[in-house]
């Protein structure tokens, strides 16, 4: 029961509207200078708010947090790839042994930077072991999802991006280990 709390109580820090407002606004003009190297690694959702950055309807951040809702970003560099990085991506939520997760493939264009993606895997694991796990379409590129990366701060492993849908979101970057 414990650790359930503990996944409902956030410790990170919530930027004000104003403040989350602003630092959208200096994305726009002058990029927010996030490198690929810069997002790896397991990134926990902690606050939602909507396209005009008001907090998301009540109880939303406790439940997605219950179910340990997380962004898993992997970095790598492939040499025969004209891409400098490979992004591989995977959403996932889980309650006790129960895993649920979609996973594809990222790429970061752009100053801004946006972050593309797709998923092209559902998968289904209880304890270690995969239940159900099957290949899923792609969206066409106009129709393909992104996250614009507004702020990161490393020094809190704080990150904030904008989907295309026009919800705002706050992750907490922790060790892939510890999900």
């Amino acid at each position: 029961m414990a650790a359930l709390l503990r996944t409902m109580i956030t410790t990170a820090p919530s930027p004000d509207r104003t403040s989350l407002l602003n630092l959208e606004r200096e994305a726009r003009r002058q990029g927010s200078g996030i490198q690929a190297d810069h997002l790896n690694g397991c990134w926990h959702l902690q606050t939602t708010w909507n396209r005009s950055g008001d907090p998301s309807t009540p109880g939303t951040d406790v439940c997605l947090r219950a179910l340990n809702a997380c962004l898993i970003l992997t970095v790598s560099s492939e040499n025969d790839s004209p891409e400098p990085e490979h992004i591989q991506i995977e959403n996932r939520v889980q309650v006790s042994g129960l895993q649920l997760s979609f996973q594809g493939s990222a790429q970061l264009k752009g100053n801004r930077p946006l972050l593309f993606f797709s998923f092209n895997r559902v998968q289904l694991k209880i304890g270690k072991k995969v239940w159900f796990s099957k290949a899923i379409d792609t969206p066409s590129l106009q129709r393909q999802p992104f996250f614009a990366l507004i702020h990161l701060d490393p020094s809190q492993g704080l990150l904030i991006a904008r989907g295309r849908g026009g919800g705002l979101a706050l992750w907490n970057q922790r060790s892939i280990g510890s999900e």
